[in-house]
């Protein structure tokens, strides 16, 4: 399972910005806020580009603000070149400022960026001085807090320490609870509920992603794209007991609630069909399982750099492909998944020298 990692920048907001001045700047913030809540990615990225051109020379913590949002957007979309450049524009800004709560968050968007392109030792280094950086600020908000400790417990997961992961995850539950600062739960929650898998306690695993789950829906409603992970993570686990009629559904819901967005997740929906092909295999619906698993690779094909389960997708239906004796095809599929590893682990080795 993979945790959930993306942010969303508490600081966002209307207030004190003038309002009666920048009419067309602030539709362009709506618009872009209310595309990327539901989803809509690429509707969000022009709406927030089209802010950041209005914004006025004043309109420092707007333009932060703004490009922090941005910055998710792009983390989202798996374009990390460009929500580095946004995440270390919005640091600059808040440095300049002294504004501890906003350096810390765009120091913690970075080194998630960091985890997801496999730099966890990075990750790591960061986001502990961030939390030691707000232990000692005494105008630190819960809100940074909790993500702090939400991302060291989706690193240290990562890195394969389960246990302190868990220790993460449940400080920022418990620092939910002490602030009343609710914002981060389902995410907190599914993070917890893939370490409960990892460590192979299934019934845990699926009490903890159904509450998730539940808060998720609340809040965003029950066919936004946010859901996937949630889904996704209750389809694994009844995939794993052998609920595979359960899996099914999960998956399959999953797969409809992306379909709309399928040029923003196309290896979201890579990973779902993929999910699918080992839930029909074990079922022993061949026919249906090849098929899932020849849709899946086609996604991941086209979008090798987006992360490794893509590479494995088109490994698995070479595998496939030389099983049925069709050969030649089977090694340019695996030379082309090859050829993907290796560039991505240049990426990873050239960015961790510095």
């Amino acid at each position: 399972m993979r945790l959930y990692a993306i942010v969303v920048l508490v600081l966002w907001g209307p207030a004190g910005i003038p309002a009666q001045e920048t009419p067309d700047y602030l539709a362009s913030l709506q618009q872009g806020m209310a595309a990327y809540q539901s989803g809509r990615l690429t509707d969000a990225e022009r709406y927030l580009i089209d802010g950041l051109g209005m914004l006025g020379e004043d309109n420092v913590v707007e333009r932060a603000s703004i490009l922090a949002r941005l910055g998710d957007v792009y983390a989202s979309k798996k374009e990390y070149s460009k929500a580095a450049s946004a995440f270390s524009e919005g640091l600059s800004v808040y440095r300049r400022l002294s504004n501890v709560n906003g350096s810390a968050l765009m120091l913690h968007n970075l080194a998630m960026l960091d985890s997801a392109q496999g730099r966890n030792d990075d990750a790591l280094r960061v986001l502990t001085q961030v939390l030691e950086l707000l232990k000692s600020a005494p105008d630190a908000g819960p809100t940074v807090t909790i993500k702090v400790l939400n991302a060291l417990g989706v690193v240290r997961y990562s890195m394969g320490s389960q246990d302190k992961a868990e220790t993460f995850l449940n400080q920022a539950l418990q620092t939910i609870s002490r602030s009343g600062v609710t914002i981060d739960t389902a995410k907190v929650l599914y993070n917890l509920g893939a370490v409960y898998v990892a460590q192979r306690n299934f019934k845990k695993a699926e009490d903890v992603l159904k509450r998730a789950l539940q808060l998720r829906e609340a809040e965003v409603g029950s066919s936004n794209p946010d859901l996937f992970g949630m889904l996704n993570g209750l389809g694994f686990v009844c995939l794993e007991t052998k609920r595979y009629t359960e899996a099914e559904t999960y998956y399959h819901r999953a797969l409809e609630i992306l379909s709309p967005y399928s040029s923003d997740y196309p290896s979201s929906i890579a990973r779902i069909l993929h999910a699918l092909n080992v839930t029909y295999r074990k079922a022993g619906r061949t026919t249906e399982s090849d098929a899932a698993l020849a849709q899946a690779a086609e996604i991941a094909r086209a979008n090798l750099d987006k992360e490794p389960v893509m590479a494995k997708i088109v490994e698995d239906y070479s595998a496939m492909l030389r099983k049925q004796g069709k050969t030649k095809e089977a090694e340019e599929l695996r030379l082309q998944a090859k050829r993907a590893r290796a560039a991505a682990d240049l990426v990873i080795r050239a960015n961790s020298a510095f």
